[in-house]
Parts: C-alpha cells; structure tokens; sequence
C-alpha cells in the first residue's frame, strides 16, 4: 500500500489486505489503490494461514513470476491469510538483482537485493521450520 500510494507499482505483488493484523478493506485509500491494480494485473489468489508458507502460495508465487518474465504483465496475488513470511519464497523463486520489498513493522519496507548469497541465507532459515 505504501508503494502504491507514491505511484510506484512492483511487477509482481502479494496483498493479504491486512496491517498489524488488521483489515485494510475498510480504509478508502486502500481500496481505490487495490481496485485501480486489479483491472490490469493478472491476478490469483491463494490461501496462506497466519505463521505459514504454503505450498499452494509458493507454486502460485513461482507462477506469477513466470508469466510476468514472460509476458511482461504485472502480476497480483491476493492471499487469504497472511503474506507475512511469503517474502523466504519470493526471495527464493526470483531472478537474480531482483529486489524483493516488504514491509516491517515500525520500521518501514525492507529492500533485499536477490543474490546467491541471500538465497543460500534463505534456504538455511527455512530448513529450520517443520
């Protein structure tokens, strides 16, 4: 939302719609910057409990990511959950010298640069969830 609200609008986007846990359907603002996206996006959306990565979020990560490779168009994942550790995947499954944004709260967007070296990071913190 921060980024959309300054006009600035990633090739591939995943949304929960939610802050500090939180609805944000309810904010106007929100809503407008959500619905001017949704037309012209290829959208999915895919289901990802709170404290989880599922795998139905992860193959619909690496989906959007390879339409937007091939195809150019922007992609939006609408999850119904939590998209709060969505961010392990998305670092994983893009190119590299893609940066990957989100947001932290209290401190604002954390910007990772995808290299090998934070992908092998990545792997690691993963192999320690069940």
């Amino acid at each position: 939302e921060s980024l959309l609200r300054i006009n600035i609008e990633p090739e591939v986007k995943l949304i929960d719609f939610r802050t500090r846990r939180q609805d944000l359907g309810k904010m106007s603002n929100v809503k407008y910057q959500i619905s001017k996206i949704q037309s012209k996006n290829q959208k999915f959306t895919t289901k990802n409990p709170p404290g989880t990565i599922s795998i139905s979020a992860i193959r619909d990560i690496k989906r959007a990511l390879a339409n937007y490779l091939k195809t150019k168009r922007k992609q939006l994942i609408i999850i119904k959950g939590e998209e709060d550790l969505l961010a392990l995947p998305a670092i994983l499954l893009a190119p590299l010298h893609s940066l990957v944004l989100y947001g932290q709260i209290d401190l604002g967007v954390v910007i990772v640069e995808v290299t090998v070296k934070k992908k092998k990071e990545v792997e690691k913190l993963l192999k320690k969830f069940d």
